[in-house]
């Protein structure tokens, strides 16, 4: 017990300082921004992480033996917990902000961090209470990846507000989680609402409450194709697979057009914008590099790939037609295709107003061509590069978690590429017109690649 506390100790204020690091700390030293503006993505940050995490509603094996079989006490479970977990939240961000501010700055921010967490957790019970949990969860994710986007772009083009701005703003939410918690403790229906969480899931068995929910997604019924070979199977799983596959890219496409309508908004509704473009558009031209790095966060084609191989692939790669290099090669350019069709929608919304605002900005047409050609060809790279990595490596197993250190490696080091990219400042032509070569040269080479070794790398792990 004492070495398990000890162990525990030391791994959470790892994460903490590995979290300040890596979103806060980093991007705050490569773009080289004021000393206060770390504080401006952590406010935001802290907002997407209590809308998309929360401790306290998790379903998971401990509450559920706790609230339903030994029927503790539903009210004084939360509170405990959600006083443990706020102390220990409080305590890390507070030990890891100390090394980087002064100590009043440590003190409002690990403050403001429960506050907002307090607050945005009475929210979410009192909804959870009175609506549908699953359409609430839906609504605060989308919400959460609104605020990830408009905080790091903010961020990046330097528009946030004053540290005081910024110090007020804390204050409030320092307030607002003192009236959250309140309300935490006043509401007495705890038992109710994990009631409805654990409901159909009284087992908490989650590769079975996985299957349950992962069936209710695909169809089975009126599935038909009038298409022959590869053609058919593929066609066939995609329709199964439609609303389970395409559901996200559905999201991030209403979330890209909010965006891209109120950035074009600005535009036409503002009357002086002319003089801000004058300013802003050195910054807008250079800025096509910091696209990569988008794309890269909304692509989707792993999850693709492991919804391939558990739910097709899994069965057929124990036939030896499956894997002939010329069979693998054929598959392998119709999944392209459709891989490219679903990561193009959102792709094609952020081309078209990066175009448009190029324009806009008095930049040659020209420009806003290549800029449009080669986002476009960003969306194709990313497609192209998790396909042929899961050819060339197949990193799942039946469970579809990844179990090649290899592969895990590779996505690393693509995040740290885009990451870095994001720093940079470039000129639309020459970093358009190198993303468009480089693309042509990568498909290429990847096909070879799928055509040449799949057949001895594209197997089912043991």
């Amino acid at each position: 017990m004492v070495i398990s506390i000890i162990f525990d100790t030391i791994t959470f204020f790892l994460r903490k300082a590995l979290y300040i690091l890596v979103f806060i700390v980093l991007p705050f030293l490569l773009l080289d921004k004021p000393d206060y503006s770390f504080l401006w993505i952590l406010f935001f940050l802290s907002l997407v992480g209590a809308l998309v995490h929360n401790y306290d509603l998790d379903s998971s094996e401990d509450k559920y033996y706790a609230l339903v079989l030994m029927r503790m006490d539903a009210h004084k479970y939360v509170m405990s917990t959600s006083i443990f977990y706020m102390l220990t939240t409080f305590i890390g961000f507070f030990v890891c902000l100390y090394f980087i501010t002064d100590t009043f700055q440590t003190l409002t921010c690990a403050l403001m961090i429960i506050g907002i967490k307090s607050t945005i957790l009475a929210i979410k019970i009192y909804l959870y209470y009175h609506y549908d949990i699953d359409m609430i969860q839906t609504i605060c994710t989308i919400i959460a990846v609104m605020i990830f986007i408009i905080g790091f772009l903010t961020f990046y083009f330097d528009y946030y507000l004053s540290l005081s701005m910024i110090n007020y703003i804390s204050y409030i939410f320092i307030v607002l989680g003192i009236l959250g918690f309140i309300y935490l403790y006043r509401f007495d229906q705890y038992l109710h609402i994990f009631k409805h969480i654990f409901n159909n899931n009284k087992d908490i068995d989650t590769k079975q409450i996985n299957e349950t929910t992962y069936l209710q997604r695909i169809e089975n019924t009126n599935i038909q194709s009038t298409k022959h070979g590869f053609e058919m199977m593929h066609d066939l799983f995609m329709q199964r697979h439609h609303k389970a596959l395409w559901r996200m890219t559905y999201i991030k496409c209403i979330v890209c057009g909010i965006v891209a309508c109120a950035s074009l908004s600005i535009f036409i509704f503002i009357p002086d914008i002319s003089d801000i473009v004058d300013e802003a558009s050195v910054d807008v031209v250079n800025a096509l590099p910091f696209f990569l790095f988008v794309l890269y966060i909304l692509n989707n084609s792993e999850d693709v790939t492991r919804t391939m191989f558990s739910n097709c692939d899994h069965s057929l790669l124990n036939y030896t037609f499956y894997r002939e290099p010329k069979n693998l090669l054929h598959l392998f350019s119709i999944r392209l295709k459709e891989m490219i069709k679903m990561n193009s929608t959102y792709a094609l919304i952020i081309a078209v107003t990066y175009s448009v605002i190029l324009y806009l900005c008095h930049y040659p047409f020209y420009y806003s061509v290549i800029a449009f050609i080669s986002i476009m060809c960003m969306c194709i790279f990313f497609t192209i590069h998790y396909l042929t990595l899961y050819y060339l490596m197949q990193p799942f197993n039946k469970n579809k978690e990844i179990v090649k250190p290899a592969y895990t490696i590779v996505t690393t080091l693509t995040y740290m590429f885009c990451y870095y990219m994001m720093d940079l400042s470039l000129p639309v032509v020459t970093f358009g017109i190198t993303m468009i070569a480089f693309d042509v040269i990568y498909c290429a080479i990847a096909c070879l690649l799928v055509y040449r070794f799949s057949v001895k790398t594209f197997r089912i792990n043991s």
